[in-house]
C-alpha cells in the first residue's frame, strides 16, 4: 500500500516549479526547468556578488593584515588523558559518537559508514502524551522516509517505548 508513483512525480513536478517561481535557487542549468526560470528573468543579485564603493581619499583600512610571530604555547607535562570530572559539564564527544554510530544501525538509521541514510519522520506534532516509558504522539502534515520511499501525511498516531 502507498501512494502511486504518477501521483508523486505530479507532487514533485509541482514542488520544482514552485521553488523555481519562488527564486529561492539557480534552476538554469536543470533542462526540465531551464525555461521557467529564463521566463522569469534573472534572480536578484546575491549580497556576497554586489560591488562595494571605495570612498575617494586616504583610508584608514589597507589591504595588509598584520602578521604576528608567536609561538605555540607549551602545554603542561602533567597533562593526564582522561580528566574530565564524573559530574562535569564537559560532552565527551568522542564517546557519544561511538556510541549513536551503534544506535543508529541497530535501529535501521544511517551511520557514518552506510550509504544508506535511513528512516526519517519530517512531521509538525499537535499532541504528546507520557505514561512511564510509553509514549504517545499525533504528528500533522508531515513526511516519512522509508526505505528510500517518501510518504506524506496529513495527521498520523502513533504509541511506542522509550
Amino acid at each position: 500500500m502507498g501512494i502511486e508513483q504518477a501521483v508523486l512525480d505530479a507532487l514533485q513536478a509541482s514542488w520544482e516549479t514552485k521553488l523555481a517561481n519562488t527564486r529561492v535557487t539557480d534552476f538554469s542549468a536543470d533542462a526540465r526547468l531551464g525555461p521557467i526560470q529564463a521566463s522569469l528573468g534573472p534572480a536578484l543579485p546575491r549580497p556576497e556578488e554586489s560591488v562595494k564603493e571605495q570612498p575617494n581619499g586616504p583610508s584608514s583600512t589597507s589591504d595588509t593584515k598584520p602578521q604576528t610571530t608567536s609561538s605555540p604555547s607549551k602545554r603542561p607535562d602533567k597533562m593526564d588523558a582522561d580528566t574530565d570530572e564524573i559530574n562535569s559539564d564537559l560532552d565527551d564527544s568522542e564517546d557519544d559518537a561511538d556510541a549513536a554510530e551503534g544506535e543508529d544501525n541497530e535501529n535501521g538509521g544511517g551511520g557514518a559508514s552506510n550509504n544508506n541514510p535511513g528512516d526519517l519522520v519530517i512531521a509538525l506534532y499537535d499532541k504528546v502524551q507520557r505514561v512511564k516509558n510509553k509514549w504517545k504522539i499525533t504528528l500533522k502534515d508531515g513526511i516519512v522516509s522509508v526505505q528510500g520511499k517518501d510518504y506524506l501525511f496529513h495527521k498520523c498516531n502513533g504509541e511506542f517505548e522509550w
